[in-house]
């Protein structure tokens, strides 16, 4: 059995924002069985913070969009929003969108992920330095990983889901020790790497988000949609959409960490293209549809 297995039905507390659901979960001898009661509403908390502080300020490169945030907060009716550009030099990134691929649940099959691992090397053997890969689970990674490292010409690292903190750090200073001939990181967009990792510098050259995090819906994430359609009218955003979406934004921003850092972040994947999901990005990011990343990114380093 699987380390973690939803089981039973969810369903409202008495308290509004709340879910109750069973899991089954693997034990060291056998299954045991958990009864878990889950807040899907955090304003429930927040919006009394919010009423009876003087001032309250909220920062993050990730917000967005921050009416969401104001909503699902709890946040006064009079709290200001504000979208500011990016201090950083536009002439210094690349954004590349790559239609040619998906990692949708119905196309996934052998030449889908081997037509990924293509794409992939290719793009990782024209960036001078390090790449890092972010798939939307290990399955998928795993899938493409069989085709990729016969095709990349660069040391392939690979991160693990149950990497201690002392493992997590060596394999970061391994992969920092590549980037003078590069290497590629093959990572999850929620695992160990696609946020929380400063590497500035000469340290990280591009991201490649591969595919896009929507993972099939789980009995938490239903409630959530279901609640914020109720609330809102807007439960497959809120409750779905955004926060995935946000997990692919987090794994670019790997990329680019100062002023002077120069590097290329390509979203691969057809869905990209598509406005549900193209207005999800950042307002201030100039993003391109390349037919030849392969060749805009030679460009972009030669410059």
């Amino acid at each position: 059995m699987p380390g973690a297995l939803a089981a039973g039905r969810a369903a409202r507390t008495e308290e509004e924002g709340f879910i109750r659901y069973f899991e089954i979960r693997q034990g060291a001898k056998e299954p045991v069985l958990f009864l878990n009661l889950r807040c899907i509403d955090p304003s429930i908390v927040t919006s009394r913070i919010f009423r009876e502080a003087y001032a309250s300020v909220l920062m993050s490169g990730t917000l967005t969009p921050p009416e969401m945030y104001r909503e699902i907060l709890g946040c006064p009716d009079d709290a200001v929003t504000a979208v500011y550009s990016s201090p950083f030099p536009q002439k210094n990134r690349l954004n590349l969108v790559v239609p040619y691929t998906t990692t949708k649940f119905t196309e996934r099959n052998p030449a889908q992920y081997r037509n990924i691992s293509r794409m992939c090397a290719d793009i990782a053997n024209a960036v001078p330095g390090n790449v890092a890969l972010f798939f939307p689970s290990y399955f998928v990674r795993d899938e493409v990983e069989r085709f990729f490292s016969g095709e990349c010409r660069k040391t392939v690292i690979a991160e693990r889901p149950d990497l201690t903190k002392k493992e997590k750090l060596d394999m970061l200073e391994k992969f920092k020790s590549h980037s003078s001939k590069g290497a590629v990181l093959l990572g999850v967009v929620s695992g160990n790497f696609g946020e929380g990792i400063d590497l500035k510098g000469d340290f990280l050259k591009a991201v490649v988000v591969v595919g896009l995090p929507l993972l099939q819906p789980d009995i938490v994430s239903k409630a959530a949609i279901q609640y914020y359609d109720m609330k809102f009218r807007r439960g497959w955003d809120y409750g779905y959409v955004f926060p995935s979406f946000n997990k692919t934004i987090q794994s670019a921003g790997r990329c680019i960490r100062s002023e002077t850092d120069r590097g290329v972040i390509v979203f691969l994947d057809e869905r990209y293209t598509l406005p549900q999901y193209a207005r999800c990005f950042p307002r201030d990011w100039e993003l391109k549809v390349s037919a030849n990343p392969v060749e805009e990114i030679k460009a972009f380093f030669r410059q």
